[in-house]
């Protein structure tokens, strides 16, 4: 699919298929985010589990299944 919508980074104006900004003759940008990418947080999150050493692990862990053992209620 073609990105027809541009963005001038200068004057912050959009377009309809402008390469370039008719006002200040700047060159016209996508204005649309990356395409989401699972890998790209898998990686950045293995990273930071071979970086941190053993108390952190243990406090991130604690962090993440503390959400799951909270809302479960004994009735």
């Amino acid at each position: 699919m073609h990105n027809l919508l541009k963005k001038c980074p200068k004057c912050k104006n959009y377009y309809l298929e402008e390469e370039t900004c008719p006002k200040c003759k700047e060159r016209t940008i996508n204005p649309n985010p990356p395409r989401f990418k699972p890998e790209t947080i898998e990686k950045t999150v293995k990273g930071i589990m071979n970086k941190a050493d053993e108390e952190t692990l243990e406090k991130i862990i604690n962090t993440l299944f503390k959400e799951e053992t909270g809302t479960k209620k004994n009735k």
